[in-house]
């Protein structure tokens, strides 16, 4: 066993899932790659491809029924690599099994609020595959000592999202508040404050395109703003956060951060040859499929400079598609949630 190379795999397996495999083999020559997906004993599914030397192409194993997975015994992965019928390399890895066919995400206009203000709220659920779930939603909104304030039971979702509102009295509780979210027995929950605090004394905004093929560069403008117009001199931290049914388990992932001097407005790049960018690419190129899509949150944190106020922050929705995604009327859950 000889040939060197490279294979990328999800970490958390989902039933009626495709996984994708990046293979990258280190070598001249080319080599067989065969993939295989276990648990216990049981032979789930298997896939096999001939992949050129020096180039990365994908290993799709095909979809299993949760009917066919026993959870009491463990899931693995083994990859077989062969030059004709000669065994060049041989590997196994342990993988988690995930039984949830979809995730639920709640979004709020912002996170800090004060007594009188309305909470505008938006809860959005997707499948693996990024497309719209269209389940019942149950929402409700818990004050600091677990009371239920508010309730939304059984709610119909538009392309897999509910829109909602909640007007804070001028005698709400202060403290942390909890948005409580139940889709398919799927339970989701986002917590904001309540708490008197300064209103801001400059808007910041941030402007980019709706949506980036994943292989494009990203790029945007920030504006800064006092309330009466003039410029606000500073400092801005752009930060890009990817949210993915497939990657990382649908958790939040931060795939670059940058800082810049900011005077009113300044634009921003962010380059697929940076290197976080890069690494995050050629991971998830084997958590997704050809016709999967993300969420990129770009987060736009600006501090002035002469009051050393404390940062205000302004965030903007991109959906990340992949070259040949087929329509664009799935990418509509993912438009700017409007503060």
């Amino acid at each position: 066993m000889s040939a060197k190379y490279l294979i990328s795999a999800p970490s958390v397996l989902r039933p009626g899932t495709p996984t994708s495999l990046a293979v990258t083999i280190l070598t001249n020559d080319p080599v067989r790659v065969t993939a295989e997906l276990t648990n216990g004993n049981t032979s789930l599914v298997q896939a096999e491809s001939t992949f050129t030397g020096g180039v990365t192409g994908v290993l799709v194993l095909p979809p299993f029924p949760e009917s066919s997975v026993d959870q009491r015994y463990s899931f693995k992965l083994h990859v077989w690599g062969y030059q004709r019928e000669r065994l060049v390399f041989i590997n196994t890895t342990t993988l988690r099994f995930n039984p949830r066919t979809f995730s639920t995400f709640i979004q709020t206009d912002k996170h800090n609020y004060r007594p009188g203000d309305t909470v505008k709220m938006r809860v959005l659920s997707v499948q693996p595959d990024g497309k719209p779930h269209k389940g019942r939603v149950h929402v409700s909104i818990r004050d600091p000592k677990g009371n239920l304030i508010q309730g939304w039971p059984s709610l119909n979702s538009y392309l897999g999202v509910v829109s909602k509102e909640f007007h804070l009295s001028q005698t709400t509780p202060l403290g942390i508040w909890t948005i409580e979210t139940m889709v398919d027995e799927l339970t989701t929950e986002e917590q904001f404050i309540v708490d008197y605090y300064e209103p801001p004394h400059f808007d910041v905004q941030v402007k980019t395109a709706p949506e980036i093929v994943m292989v494009d560069d990203l790029s945007g403008t920030v504006t800064a703003q006092h309330t009466n117009g003039q410029p606000v001199q500073g400092t801005l931290s752009v930060t890009v956060t990817l949210v993915s049914a497939l990657f990382n388990s649908g958790r939040p992932t931060i795939v670059h951060n940058a800082t810049k001097d900011i005077h009113g407005s300044t634009q921003f790049l962010i380059s697929q040859d940076d290197p976080p960018v890069r690494q995050h690419r050629a991971t998830d190129l084997s958590n997704s499929q050809h016709h999967t899509n993300g969420i990129l949150y770009i987060t736009a944190c600006v501090t002035e400079m002469s009051t050393g106020e404390v940062p205000m922050y302004d965030l903007n929705l991109i959906t990340l598609l992949q070259e040949n995604f087929p329509t664009m009327q799935e990418i509509q859950l993912c438009s700017v949630f409007e503060v």
